[in-house]
């Protein structure tokens, strides 16, 4: 199995290295919106890597709006953005932040993001 800095790589897609936009939102533990324009760092069709200066946490649930090649989309093909909630699964410190691996869960807020948003 392929490893990463942060252990062994636990990914069912494979990424590959790519500079796109994104734009991230979150919510504060205290319910707080918050919004970063960023970029990615690494694409697959499961998930991305992305660069953020806000903090977050392992479980985290985001929503994305990323301007992502269709063969790495599971819908909204001909968009411009691809818009789907995501999962953080690792964090690394970085120069700029942290380096966030998300996994892609979807169209839908998961219901945890519903009751909170």
């Amino acid at each position: 199995m392929p490893k990463w800095e942060g252990g062994p790589d636990r990914r069912r897609h494979s990424r590959m290295p790519m500079t796109v936009p994104v734009r991230v939102r979150g919510r504060e533990a205290s319910g707080t919106a918050w919004e970063e324009v960023t970029s990615c760092v690494d694409v697959g069709e499961g998930g991305v890597g992305i660069l953020l200066s806000h903090p977050v946490r392992n479980g985290e649930v985001l929503h994305l709006s990323v301007a992502l090649p269709s063969r790495f989309r599971q819908y909204d093909f001909v968009e411009a953005s691809y818009k789907v909630y995501a999962l953080v699964r690792s964090t690394q410190p970085s120069a700029k932040g942290s380096r966030v691996g998300v996994v892609f869960l979807g169209r839908q807020a998961p219901g945890t993001a519903r009751e909170r948003g």
